[in-house]
């Protein structure tokens, strides 16, 4: 069904991984096109409990697909529409109720590294390496990196990894808050399907509520934030399903 996304579904969990390992899996508007699709349709979809991110080849993703861009009649507008569908895709991973888990198997820049920041969970294999790069070939950050960098690590690491393009390893995107946690690669997804299954049980609606809280509270006030989450709060407490786990754990 699709050309350069390699898309399962088992049960509640559903795995995306990118496949244009020829290319680094740099992404174009035909790759991101079929990615915005995909996490649409999640985004709609009650039966998924989790969803995994993950890529196949030595990359994870090398950002946007400089050659496309390079020979494109309109440069300025290719990239504007690029930017705009990876915002795009980046705000589902975010906005969706099942947790997003990212399972980084080696080179993340660019709109790739947008890939890694939007996770719930992130995993990443030793090989994994991450960098903003695109001060490095005169453009800036897209796919609300900017922000998301800025919440994990602060706004001074920030501006440090942008304007310097540090390249960081696993283990120091680990200490940076970027990723969750560095595995062997040989159980990197293995660990990752490990995690989606503790989520088959839980509250898929809840969690994305609290997903949502979460990077609302990024730019509110903490009154603001307080009274939001009372309003989320009693509204999940009204539900049947929320009655139901809640007389479950009551009665044990």
């Amino acid at each position: 069904m699709y050309k350069y996304i390699e898309y399962k579904r088992n049960e509640g969990i559903a795995t995306i991984s990118l496949d244009r390992a020829e290319a680094a899996n740099s992404l174009d508007h035909l790759i991101l096109g079929e990615l915005l699709h995909i996490t649409t349709e999640l985004s709609q979809d009650d039966a998924v409990t989790a969803v995994i991110l993950t890529a196949n080849g030595r990359f994870f993703s090398a950002g946007g697909d400089l050659k496309a861009i390079a020979k494109h009649e309109s440069r300025a507008a290719y990239i504007a529409e690029l930017a705009r569908m990876a915002g795009a895709i980046v705000s589902n991973f975010t906005q969706m109720n099942p947790p997003v888990i990212v399972a980084v198997n080696g080179v993340a820049t660019g709109a790739g590294l947008a890939f890694t920041l939007c996770g719930d969970i992130v995993l990443a294999s030793e090989e994994a390496s991450f960098c903003m790069a695109y001060t490095k070939i005169g453009l800036v950050p897209d796919a609300g990196t900017t922000f998301l960098l800025t919440q994990i690590v602060g706004l001074r690491k920030a501006k440090e990894l942008a304007i310097l393009n540090t390249t960081l390893s696993a283990s120091e995107a680990e200490s940076l808050g970027i990723i969750t946690k560095v595995v062997p690669k040989s159980q990197l997804l293995e660990e990752a399907k490990r995690i989606a299954e503790l989520f088959t049980s839980r509250s898929t609606v809840a969690i994305g509520v609290t997903k949502r809280l979460m990077l609302a509270g990024c730019h509110q006030t903490l009154d603001a934030q307080a009274a939001e989450e009372t309003r989320a709060i009693a509204l999940r407490a009204r539900s049947a399903e929320c009655v139901e786990m809640l007389d479950k754990f009551m009665a044990r």
